[in-house]
């Protein structure tokens, strides 16, 4: 009898721990899946709150490129104003002021624009769309800043390159003319234009050529000096230009 009721009770004891040791696994299961779950929760929480803090900044960085452009516009159509009235040179100070602002103002959108959209994907159209009219701004502040210039006779050389994205030698143009713009900082005002983004009709209108066969063109003062010009031959240009010993 005690043999027997000690076997029944070792099976007790089994059943007991095999039972136990399944409870145990049950427990660990609901928690490991609970906290599957609340990864889960978390990381869907920080994406989500990632795709809205992305979006805001890409809003916030139009909203920038808008407001910039919107001033260089502005500051187009008080030049154009002030020239009406400046026959004996009255406005010159500050309208040489105000071109070289909108330059400077032209090159900080144009650094900005290249690098905002290659992190904004979601905002493809607004780009293509605000490149167009970029680019048209560019132009236009170009041909009055030459105006400016020729009214006032400040011996500031104005520069219009005229590039294209499927062009070898652009590249190397746009090297020549960023060691050109250190250089002669003061002395030039350069205007780059991506010819791609412009339609033939505007450029029609400013009496460039318009064929979409040329990749590039260079524009000093008005003068088309062509395709492609050494660092040489631009720094002989602008020498003859400006007569400055001190860095020419």
């Amino acid at each position: 009898p005690y043999i027997l009721f000690n076997k029944g009770r070792s099976h007790d004891i089994f059943y007991f721990r095999i039972f136990n040791k399944k409870e145990n696994q049950m427990v660990k299961r609901i928690i490991s899946t609970k906290k599957y779950f609340l990864a889960l929760v978390i990381t869907i929480i920080i994406f989500g709150l990632a795709i809205i803090f992305g979006m805001i900044m890409d809003n916030k960085r139009i909203i920038w490129l808008e407001n910039n452009l919107d001033n260089i516009k502005q500051d187009y159509i008080y030049m154009k104003g002030k020239i009406s009235l400046s026959e004996n040179n009255l406005y010159c100070s500050e309208l040489m002021k105000i071109t070289r602002q909108s330059e400077q103002k032209l090159v900080a959108i144009s650094k900005n624009l290249a690098y905002f959209k290659n992190i904004a994907d979601m905002k493809i159209n607004f780009y293509s769309e605000f490149e167009a009219d970029f680019y048209k701004t560019i132009l236009d502040t170009y041909f009055i800043s030459s105006e400016i210039e020729t009214l006032c006779k400040k011996n500031i050389v104005q520069i219009l390159y005229l590039y294209s994205d499927n062009c070898l030698n652009c590249y190397k143009q746009k090297i020549v003319f960023e060691y050109i713009s250190k250089k002669f900082e003061n002395n030039i005002q350069l205007y780059l234009v991506n010819s791609e983004r412009i339609n033939d009709e505007l450029l029609k209108n400013h009496k460039i050529p318009a064929n979409i066969n040329i990749k590039s063109l260079i524009i000093i003062d008005d003068e088309k000096i062509g395709e492609f010009a050494s660092l040489d031959e631009i720094q002989k240009l602008i020498c003859g230009k400006i007569n400055d010993e001190k860095i020419c």
